[in-house]
């Protein structure tokens, strides 16, 4: 596993490791998170493996203020919480585009921005990335470096570390296609829209 700072060169180099296929974990602002590129279908199977998550169980999708529309449809209060929480530890369910492939969700995807490296990273590819929890499924998610170092290291490519500390919940993810919106689960942030 590489160690890559979350900065510059290295930022650039896990841009191009995605690219190959790889999978990096990086510091989702609540808790340590795994990305790899979702338009490559060997790369989402291997985080599955990782993991021992159930294949049926949807992923979210790293986006930007600027690309979301092109994932997802973004209706009216989608719109009013980009606005007001991008990035940050808020995602969205909306419906999907085409753009996302049938096997990472059906009918609805959940867009997340999260933080500098999630938005250098979709701004730099300009590619639907995945992003789950950095975890063994059903454990808590990783909050440190050193906890994936210990669990980790010989099953993923990268990792991703900055010095800014986690602050150990994930988003809040927020179903917008219903009314009215329903909050799916309570993360770090209170959702008011």
């Amino acid at each position: 596993m590489i160690i890559l700072n979350a900065s510059g060169k290295d930022l650039e180099k896990a841009a191009g490791m995605i690219l190959e296929g790889k999978i990096i974990a990086y510091p989702a602002t609540g808790v340590y998170g795994f990305t790899c590129n979702a338009l490559e279908m060997k790369a989402v199977e291997r985080i599955i493996e990782i993991k021992g998550r159930d294949s049926a169980k949807k992923f979210i999708i790293m986006a930007n203020k600027d690309n979301a529309g092109k994932y997802g449809k973004i209706n009216p209060v989608a719109g009013k919480i980009i606005k007001k929480y991008w990035p940050g530890l808020v995602s969205i369910i909306v419906e999907k585009k085409k753009t996302i492939p049938d096997y990472i969700t059906k009918d609805k995807v959940c867009l997340s921005a999260l933080n500098n490296i999630t938005e250098f990273l979709t701004r730099k590819l300009e590619l639907p990335l995945i992003t789950t929890s950095a975890n063994f499924s059903g454990e808590e998610a990783c909050k440190n470096k050193e906890e994936i170092e210990e669990k980790f290291s010989d099953l993923i490519d990268g990792m991703i570390v900055q010095e800014e500390k986690l602050r150990g919940k994930p988003s809040t993810i927020v179903d917008t296609t219903t009314t009215p919106y329903a909050i799916v689960r309570q993360g770090y942030v209170e959702v008011k829209v």
